[in-house]
């Protein structure tokens, strides 16, 4: 306690530098009678321990005054150009690559975010569900991801290793320290590092409550390296979260085994490692509440339920991702196998903050401004209750009825019959496997997907083949759509269709061909210079993806009768029109018995004449309308040739380029329309004979 006083003394110190300013001649008179109570009453140790407190009280506000007035990093600019070369981002990078490749989005940015503090991937819808259920402070590298990651880590090697030799620690130690390098090793979190190594240290000298001495000791040093660090909200976690775990984790550690006592030792064996993970995250969450509620300045109404559900998932998803981003460095298979079962941990998150996002009054938050003192006063009920049995006798009587309600709450929920739990479970699974059974297998399904001012078309089989035809202007929107549409495990297309390079049909794919192991690509084979169409065919030689030329005449047989005939464009590409580029756009033709759909790109009126002058039989159910109802595309002529029942516009809400033009809405008059700025994503369904349609908004 004696190291801890000094420390708090010379923290205060630090804090109190920051409030006023001493002149020089004042700190001699502070040191001098402060030395000689020190001196005089030596052989009473309140009196030398006071003295001793008041001289390091004096120096800590020297220290401020003298280290605030040292240049600052801004006093270097231009000063010359630094070239830093290094290895850890490339390891990083490598590391996201393999947790983009085992896992589906959003779960893929997410576990990003968890792991690495890669949070620019996460999508804007995802990232403001976060924020208005107050659980964003999950995404950011804190004390409160290692503290959490290293209790686990800690426990769970503890568990395999056993407790009688250091092997669980030098693991933890290891691991702690691994993650630190993943995160780029910024200042916060080799802060957190540093704080949970002394917690294991002090693990290895067999005395796991002596930890708060080292831990207050080595926040002394560092905010008298660098006093402006008191302030630092990433220090103040770290110190507090560790704490958190040093006091509160050992309580709920007891009180969650107690549920166990009395069962099967194979049973406890495998619950007493869950039991701990979640005594980890609440101890944790306890110690950092209310710097969170500080700093963050506003509640949610849904943030408390909220943060407790996805909290319990998260030890899970930040220790699987680990496992999937290290593995899928040599052992993508191992990987993606790994990455089945993070999935359900990171779905779990997402849907619990989607969930409660959605709620009507998750919305409303409030703006409150929390003064330190009540940050304070939170601590100081804390403290108290921790050190109940010195002078926080007053709480005794509340502390005892909150520990008796626990207590009848955890014997009601050991009576609990087995039978009640998995009789329910067994339903549930019953029911999920005849919604699997009583859905048709033998279907051809077409999706148009929204993504904005582009197009992006997604077939999928009966044979479960899987097509993708363009890609739109946003990765984002397409990798999240694809993530959501396809099952998890799935990271395969089989065909990848570029009807033509430009923008808002190409810079999707790129992001697909990152993400996803694609079998084929088809495209016109028309040369471009622009850099996106660049990355395309560099991407292609890069993963060794097979390279078709679209050529009119071409059929691929899907399976089932399923086949997509090529209309489009000729053996000698069109020159000199308006637009090369649309007018050589592929277009095709998807046909399954009796139900065909035309899927006509970019092209324009002269790529219309040109496809009926082939003679080709193009009469379709469904008609994918070319450039995006543009005027000079959908003549009269072509239409009559087509003639279908349904058209599709994919087009961009508010658009610049006033797409569709009347001019086309006016001639599809006696056709059905579906636009996708308007309903969403469309998604046809047929089995041969009949066609059902589905849309995203009504």
């Amino acid at each position: 306690m004696r190291l801890i006083s000094l420390s708090l003394a010379w923290v205060a110190g630090i804090y109190i530098g920051s409030l006023v300013s001493l002149p020089l001649y004042a700190f001699p008179l502070a040191f001098i009678p402060s030395l000689i109570v020190a001196l005089l009453w030596h052989k009473r140790p309140a009196f030398l321990w006071g003295g001793l407190c008041l001289i390091v009280l004096f120096s800590g506000i020297g220290c401020y005054q003298w280290r605030v007035s040292e240049p600052t990093l801004q006093s270097f600019n231009g000063q010359g150009v630094v070239e830093i070369r290094g290895w850890l981002f490339g390891l990083r990078n490598r590391l996201a690559e393999s947790l983009n490749s085992a896992l589906p989005e959003p779960q893929s940015s997410l576990a990003q975010a968890l792991l690495l503090g890669i949070r620019s991937h996460i999508p804007d819808s995802l990232m403001k569900a976060f924020r208005d259920t107050g659980t964003a402070h999950i995404l950011a590298i804190s004390g409160l991801n290692v503290a959490i990651l290293g209790g686990i880590v800690l426990n769970s090697t503890a568990w395999l290793f056993g407790r009688q030799r250091p092997t669980y620690i030098l693991i933890a130690f290891g691991i702690t320290w691994f993650y630190a390098l993943l995160t780029g090793m910024q200042p916060p979190v080799i802060r957190s590092a540093i704080m949970f190594s002394l917690l294991l240290a002090a693990l290895w000298l067999g005395r796991p409550q002596s930890a708060l001495t080292p831990l207050a000791l080595a926040a002394a040093i560092m905010v008298g390296i660098s006093p402006l660090v008191l302030w630092d909200v990433s220090f103040q976690l770290s110190f507090v979260a560790v704490a958190g775990l040093i006091l509160l984790f050992p309580a709920f550690q007891r009180w969650g085994r107690k549920v166990m006592a009395g069962e099967k030792e194979a049973l406890t064996s495998v619950a007493n490692p869950i039991i701990d993970s979640l005594a980890v995250t609440l101890a944790a969450t306890i110690a950092t509440l209310p710097l969170i509620a500080y700093y963050f300045g506003y509640v949610s109404l849904v943030a408390l339920p909220a943060n407790f559900l996805a909290l319990l998932a998260l030890p899970g998803a930040i220790i699987l991702a680990l496992l999937i981003a290290l593995l899928g460095l040599f052992a993508p298979a191992l990987s993606s196998v790994i990455g089945w079962v993070d999935w359900l941990f990171l779905s779990c998150i997402i849907k619990v903050v989607e969930g409660f996002g959605a709620l009507p009054f998750a919305k409303y938050q409030y703006e409150i401004t929390i003064s330190g003192n009540v940050v304070w006063a939170y601590y100081a009920i804390l403290a108290a209750i921790l050190s109940r049995k010195r002078w926080g006798m007053a709480l005794s009587k509340p502390i005892a009825w909150v520990q008796e309600r626990l207590d009848r709450l955890l014997q009601f929920i050991y009576r609990v019959p087995k039978r009640a739990i998995l009789i329910p479970l067994l339903i549930a699974a019953a029911l999920v496997w005849l919604a699997v059974i009583a859905t048709p297998d033998r279907q051809l399904e077409v999706s148009f997907i929204d993504v904005g001012q582009g197009d992006a078309i997604l077939i999928q089989t009966p044979s479960h083949q899987q097509i993708l035809i363009d890609g739109g202007p946003d990765p984002e929107a397409i990798s999240l759509w694809l993530g959501e549409k396809l099952p998890f495990w799935d990271k395969s297309l089989d065909l990848v269709v570029l009807t033509h390079a430009e923008d808002d049909h190409l810079v999707g794919l790129l992001e697909v061909l990152h993400s996803y192991k694609v079998g084929q690509v088809l495209e016109p084979g028309l040369e471009h210079d622009i850099p996106a169409y660049e990355e395309w065919l560099s991407l292609i030689a890069e993963k060794d993806i097979e390279r078709t030329i679209a050529k009119a005449g071409q059929q691929i047989e899907l399976g089932d009768g399923v086949r997509i005939e090529v209309l489009h464009p000729q053996e000698n590409l069109l020159q000199g029109t308006d637009s090369d580029t649309n007018n050589n756009s592929v277009v095709l033709r998807l046909v399954w018995e009796e139900v065909s759909f035309f899927l006509a790109g970019d092209i324009y009126e002269v790529a219309e004449r040109e496809i009926l002058y082939q003679g080709y039989k193009l009469s379709s159910t469904v008609l994918k309308v070319a450039h995006h109802g543009s005027a000079n595309s959908t003549s009269g002529q072509f239409l009559a040739a087509v003639d279908p029942q349904v058209a599709v516009i994919s087009v961009g809400e508010d658009n610049l380029f006033g797409h569709p033009s009347d001019e086309v809405l006016a001639r599809l008059s006696e056709v059905i329309v579906y636009r996708t700025d308007e309903r969403g994503t469309i998604t046809f369904t047929t089995d041969g004979q009949r066609l059902w349609v589905e849309v995203e908004r009504q």
